[in-house]
């Protein structure tokens, strides 16, 4: 006896049944990677805390500099104020 011949049913019943397992697989990696996606991601709880501390450090970098900038005109006023007396008691003009 002859053995007997896939029917063109069967072959195409394999076909999509082995379709249907590879997208399966896809689909379920898909799932995962996406899966991971969201658990490696900042929440917005952490962005706000990200922000709020970078806000707190912008407020401290300005104090510093106003800081510095009041401290380098006091410093300046202090020049100009040791320039004119030295120029008046040297009678001299000294360079500006």
């Amino acid at each position: 006896m002859k053995a007997a011949k896939p029917t063109k049913s069967k072959a195409t019943i394999d076909t999509v049944s082995d379709a249907i397992a590879e997208l399966s697989r896809v689909v379920d990696k898909l799932a995962l990677s996406t899966a991971k996606g969201f658990s490696e991601t900042a929440s917005q709880h952490s962005v706000n805390r990200i922000e709020s501390r970078l806000d707190d450090i912008e407020f401290r970098i300005g104090k510093i500099e106003s800081n510095h900038e009041r401290r380098l005109d006091i410093v300046e006023d202090k020049i100009r104020i040791l320039s004119t007396a030295f120029e008046k008691q040297l009678k001299i003009k000294l360079p500006k």
